[in-house]
């Protein structure tokens, strides 16, 4: 289905597109098939406890990246000297930033009110977030000139890694959280000496550790790292307030919860990953920018509606089979986790298109006042509705982000249009068929996938067909 969407790709291209699909691939579906397999062996305390020091290290890797991965797909390679000093003072940069947060993140965890394991798994996780964020930076610079299968190799090495010491460990019998901690850590480890000794073979940079250099860097990559940074944290809030003003369990529920909506997210995600560099490079011809959105909102549009209606229909049993039984009380909050799973859908094409186009100070600004909103909400819904406040906190800020990205973005692109009355037909069948025929168990779940995945290729033909009438 993904060959067929990208059939309209030229070929110097597609090699692109599919490097760029495999590491994104093995960076987010490594990462839910470890946090789905710890709600399986683990009680939903301790998963709160990890999920928690997840995102710890997720927060950890986005601030010492600072932005330095976008900006360093613009900067000129071909002057050897300045490239020197720029990735210089970028390292520089990034070494300070993890030495201050080392510094902060151990008084810290002195005073809260944690239990010792969360706090260890806390301090190894938080670790672990160094090595990734310079992992991440040397393989941007490969991506920057245009060599996508160095980051696609460390991705995999790293994914593999995990799977085997997580099944040697598994059959072993240790499944405490703390051990799997230490293996995370193993695996990034890892992932930076490949991409250290890959950026040492390809780069000759004359390294200078210096204070003035990295403050340089701050300014220089200023733009490029606020909407990463508030733009992300927004998905991080809620689980921060909730393991301040309640227990891991109640942590628990809500990232299994959270987790649901990035997996269904991923597959928006990975068709997306690659429109961004190709909107940029030809921004300027309006028709093919447009067609291209067209395409992509209406595939997206159907995918979406078919995954809400399967997700509402098998709620239950996808709980158990992703996660585990100890999970269904998130079942009471199915409505919330569509609700967002379909804003977040919406808000895909629009936020491409801004991107694309230049307009990333538009998202930066939208960032920043939605995490400080999402702030506010979270102090007055936590405390008082526990886990439902936390989903609606995160639904409003959703709706807000969706409504600005939409409006912004449809001023300068027209990615709406009428789908054939075919295809409309097909839509309004699959809801009623889950209706009257379905059962929540895995054979009709499976059955279900197969009918949405024809329904997808259809979709992707009859758009294949408007192309060539256009």
């Amino acid at each position: 289905m993904i060959k067929v969407f990208f059939s309209h790709i030229n070929t110097s291209n597609k090699k692109k597109f599919f490097f760029l699909f495999l590491t994104l691939f093995f960076k987010t579906i490594i990462n839910f098939l470890l946090l789905f397999y710890i709600a399986k062996v683990v009680n939903v305390s301790d998963f709160g406890s990890f999920t928690l020091s997840f995102v710890v290290m997720s927060i950890g890797v986005l601030l010492i990246d600072y932005g330095y991965n976008l900006h360093s797909l613009v900067l000129d390679y071909n002057n050897k000297e300045e490239i020197s000093e720029k990735i210089s003072s970028i390292i520089s940069g990034k070494f300070y930033i993890s030495t201050l947060l080392i510094l902060l993140t151990l008084p810290i965890l002195y005073f809260i009110s944690l239990d010792e394991t969360s706090k260890k798994v806390i301090i190894i996780l938080s670790i672990s977030a160094i090595p990734s964020s310079f992992g991440n930076f040397y393989f941007s610079l490969f991506k920057a000139k245009n060599n996508y299968k160095v980051e696609t190799n460390g991705f995999l090495i790293q994914g593999l890694l995990l799977i085997a010491l997580i099944t040697i460990n598994h059959f072993l019998g240790s499944k405490d959280i703390v051990t799997i901690s230490i293996i995370v850590l193993i695996t990034k480890i890892t992932y930076f000496i490949y991409s250290f000794f890959q950026f040492k073979n390809e780069f000759s940079i004359q390294f200078r550790l210096s204070i003035r250099n990295a403050i340089q860097s701050y300014a220089k990559s200023y733009n490029y790292g606020v909407h990463l940074i508030f733009g992300t944290l927004i998905i991080y809030v809620e689980t921060l307030f909730l393991s301040y003003f309640s227990d891991m369990e109640t942590v628990g529920y809500y990232q299994a919860g959270l987790r649901l909506i990035m997996a269904a997210s991923l597959f928006g995600a990975i068709i997306t990953d690659g429109f961004v560099p190709e909107i940029s490079k030809n921004q300027n011809d309006k028709k093919f920018v447009t067609n291209k959105m067209l395409n992509l909102f209406t595939f997206l549009g159907v995918f979406y509606f078919l995954t809400a209606f399967t997700l509402a229909t098998y709620f239950k049993t996808i709980i158990n089979t992703l996660l585990s039984s100890d999970f269904q009380l998130i079942e009471n909050y199915t409505i919330y986790i569509i609700l967002i799973i379909l804003c977040r859908a919406v808000g895909i094409v629009p936020g491409v298109i801004l991107t694309s186009l230049g307009l990333q100070r538009i998202r930066a600004r939208v960032a920043i006042f939605l995490l400080l909103l999402s702030i506010i909400l979270n102090l007055f819904l936590v405390p008082f509705y526990g886990l439902e406040g936390a989903f609606m906190s995160f639904l409003v800020t959703n709706v807000l982000l969706t409504g600005f990205y939409f409006y912004y973005s449809f001023k300068e692109i027209n990615f709406i249009n009428f789908i054939s009355l075919k295809l409309i037909f097909l839509l309004l069948c699959y809801p009623l068929a889950l209706f009257f025929i379905s059962k929540d168990n895995l054979l009709h779940l499976c059955i279900s996938i197969l009918f949405c995945l024809l329904i997808l290729l259809f979709t992707q033909k009859n758009l294949n067909k408007r192309n060539v009438k256009n």
